[in-house]
């Protein structure tokens, strides 16, 4: 009776490992597009990735360039303001204040210097000779227009 009832249910297993070989490739195919569909994911989130980064220099330097244009419009237009121009004009005025009053004291002590002979070891020293000055070292300078 073995026999017979094992070839009865025959029919049965066969039916079962057809129906276990179509779940294993219906399987395999759900894996396989799994996997194609994950690595385009990955893909997708590294192109994202790259995109995000190029947007943010981009914008990184766009503000860089708007904070330079503020500046120099700021300046631009600080310095044509009566207030700049009248800062720079006093500014000037100072310095050329101070620039007179050192260049007279410069004058002055040149001036005091006694006139000395050029030592004989100095005596081929170009710069120190100076028509009509002699051999005084600063002849130059105590001739020239800067004289008090």
């Amino acid at each position: 009776m073995e026999l017979g009832a094992t070839r009865a249910d025959q029919p049965h297993l066969v039916s079962l490992v057809l129906q276990s070989k179509k779940a294993l490739q219906h399987g395999e195919q759900l894996c396989s597009r799994a996997n194609t569909l994950s690595n385009a994911s990955a893909q997708c989130a590294v192109d994202v990735l790259a995109l995000d980064a190029k947007v943010k220099w981009i914008s990184e330097a766009v503000i860089e360039q708007l904070k330079v244009r503020h500046i120099a419009s700021s300046i631009f237009f600080y310095s044509h303001s009566p207030t700049f121009t009248q800062l720079a004009a006093t500014v000037a005025k100072s310095i050329e204040c101070k620039r007179a009053q050192l260049d007279k004291q410069i004058r002055v002590r040149l001036h005091r210097i006694p006139a000395t002979s050029t030592p004989p070891h100095l005596a081929f020293c170009p710069f120190l000779h100076t028509a009509g000055m002699g051999h005084h070292p600063f002849g130059a300078y105590l001739g020239s227009r800067y004289h008090p």
